[in-house]
């Protein structure tokens, strides 16, 4: 059975401030030096991230990694070296992260309201998108592939490229638009909210 946990949380209120020095300061140097010279709201939706990724590996191993070990890549989603897959996303509201031992996944999470205000965008076109930037993420691929991904009939699979992703539409929050792609057909989707 192939398995994942999603876990979100809301960025208004959160107590980020609790979980951020002890965070920060067991991050590996560049990652650290980045997250200090972010602005406040981008620094905070970071970190309650990478807090939920340190949970979400932990539901997934049966043990916490150290903040540490998680590798950030540019251009490419996070990893845990020799670890399960995991990918980060958040928007003004709403931080999400997925994480699976059985296959290789990426989320996206984007604002309703924000996207339709900023770019008109509407339901459907926000859907496309999530669904682009999360098999872009499971590819571990950055955005310079979007134009590689095609979304297949129907909305439950895409291609990237010569592989096959399965998409799942993820009800986190009537304010948000969130999208799952794994690359392989996952059979167990626990979604928790946290905090």
């Amino acid at each position: 059975m192939i398995r994942a946990i999603v876990l979100h949380a809301s960025l208004q209120g959160h107590a980020a401030d609790r979980i951020a020095s002890r965070l920060l300061a067991g991050l590996a140097y560049a990652k650290r030096l980045e997250l200090e010279r972010a602005a406040e709201p981008s620094r905070r939706a970071s970190l309650l991230g990478i807090k939920l990724a340190l949970d979400a590996l932990e539901a997934v191993m049966g043990r916490r990694p150290e903040a540490g070990s998680l590798r950030f890549p540019g251009g490419r989603k996070p990893f845990l070296p020799d670890g399960p897959s995991f990918s980060i996303s958040h928007c003004r509201q709403r931080v999400a992260v997925a994480a699976s031992a059985d296959c290789e996944l990426g989320i996206d999470i984007e604002d309703r309201a924000e996207s339709r205000a900023a770019m008109g965008v509407g339901p459907q076109r926000l859907w496309r998108w999530t669904a682009v930037e999360a098999t872009l993420k499971a590819a571990g691929c950055g955005l310079r592939g979007a134009q590689r991904v095609v979304l297949c009939e129907g909305g439950d699979r895409a291609r990237f490229d010569n592989d096959v992703y399965h998409l799942r539409r993820l009800e986190l929050d009537p304010a948000v638009v969130s999208c799952a792609a794994s690359d392989r057909v996952v059979d167990d989707w626990s979604v928790e909210r946290s905090g």
